[in-house]
């Protein structure tokens, strides 16, 4: 079962690679743009980042395989994340605590993530944020037993069918990234950011970078 599985993946993607260079492409761009972001994240974040690094090229692997509610939860998981931790460092500066203690609390709750962060994340501007919920909300719509998840579970479509809404995510995982990298090497990320199609990523850090 584990061989036919490891062949048909690897068939699809390389089926996907050959037919649809240019989207594949846009996928890798965006995940490399925001790989870069979420690798500037400092040291007290390393949870966050090392988890984010593992699950964004994840997600696009699966997803360039037909592997869509896999793809849908690496990339539902690699959002929540980024919420988290920004919605923990608001935390941290309103109580005068660290970020691994407030994981630690939260997770000893049984719930690390809950939708009031994704609702009360700060600092974000309104449009911003209820893009934000539209776009975790499809990603997740995709991890529940719907019609649609299990018609995409059974019939491994091409990527093209989900690829607006991952470069989507993959724009906000950057962009709440950015919001806690150190400004000097988030610089160097403009054009790259540009190229992947990252736009509020691109746009905020032009921002930062003005405002010096």
């Amino acid at each position: 079962m584990l061989e036919e599985l490891a062949q048909s993946t690897r068939a699809r993607l390389e089926q996907v690679l050959r037919e649809e260079p240019g989207l594949a492409g846009r996928l890798e761009a965006a995940a490399v743009a925001a790989c870069r972001a979420v690798s500037l994240l400092p040291g007290e974040m390393e949870p966050w980042r090392s988890a984010v690094l593992s699950l964004v090229p994840a997600g696009v692997y699966l997803l360039c395989a037909g592997l869509i509610p896999q793809a849908g939860f690496s990339l539902r998981l690699a959002v929540e994340a980024m919420v988290q931790l920004h919605y923990f460092v608001w935390q941290a500066s309103r109580r005068g605590a660290e970020l691994g203690d407030l994981l630690s609390e939260w997770s000893r709750r049984g719930r690390a993530f809950t939708l009031k962060m994704l609702r009360s994340v700060p600092g974000i501007p309104g449009v911003y944020r209820r893009q934000l919920a539209r776009t975790y909300l499809e990603l997740a719509h995709l991890t529940h037993p719907s019609a649609e998840a299990l018609k995409l579970a059974a019939s491994s479509p091409g990527p093209g069918v989900l690829g607006d809404l991952v470069v989507r995510a993959l724009d906000f995982i950057a962009y709440l990234a950015l919001h806690h990298a150190p400004l000097g090497e988030a610089g160097q990320l403009l054009d790259a950011l540009a190229e992947a199609g990252l736009e509020r990523s691109q746009r905020y850090l032009a921002k930062r970078l003005g405002a010096r």
